[in-house]
């Protein structure tokens, strides 16, 4: 089974214990709500939620919780548009947990970016279509 982004159902909201898990963002916190939704792949129990976008002059700028091998992971990442359907994905920042097994992390995330896309809400993807997702990492 492959990425794909979708609505997190109850039984997803109710799996996770959201009260506990880190909330990446500007000023980092533990606890966070449940997301709409989330790029997952089931078969391997990894997701990827956006918990925190910039405004104005830091639009490109996102903080993301990957969840892999059962441990949550914080993410800073930038995101450049070239083209009508062009994205570069740039990582800025990452967790210990995320460095520590690189090879194996980043191969998961760009899977993960290349379904999220430019935003990863499963009706905004759909609309847009496919696009020509990159790495600078």
């Amino acid at each position: 089974m492959a990425f794909v982004n979708e609505l997190v159902s109850p039984e997803d909201k109710a799996k996770y214990d959201w009260a506990k898990m880190p909330k990446p963002g500007p000023v980092p916190e533990v606890g966070m709500s449940p997301p709409s939704f989330w790029t997952i792949d089931r078969e391997r129990n990894i997701f990827f939620i956006c918990t925190w976008h910039g405004r104005e002059e830091d639009s490109d700028q996102y903080r993301f919780l990957f969840w892999w091998n059962c441990t949550p992971m914080a993410l800073h990442m930038r995101q450049e548009i070239r083209k009508p359907k062009t994205i570069i994905w740039h990582l800025v920042g990452c967790s210990s947990e995320f460095k520590n097994g690189y090879a194996n992390t980043t191969a998961a995330l760009r899977e993960a970016l290349c379904v999220y896309g430019f935003s990863g809400a499963p009706d905004v993807e759909s609309l847009l279509g496919e696009s020509d997702v990159q790495f600078s990492f």
